[in-house]
């Protein structure tokens, strides 16, 4: 899902990226905050 919205070059990064969209997409990481 995250690959889909964010950009190839963003790609490698995907525990950076998942970090970012996550709390968009899912209440989850706000909640470990």
């Amino acid at each position: 899902m995250v690959e889909a919205l964010a950009p190839k070059e963003f790609k490698p990064r995907g525990a950076g990226i998942s970090f970012m969209t996550a709390p968009f997409s899912q209440p989850v990481i706000p909640s470990l905050h």
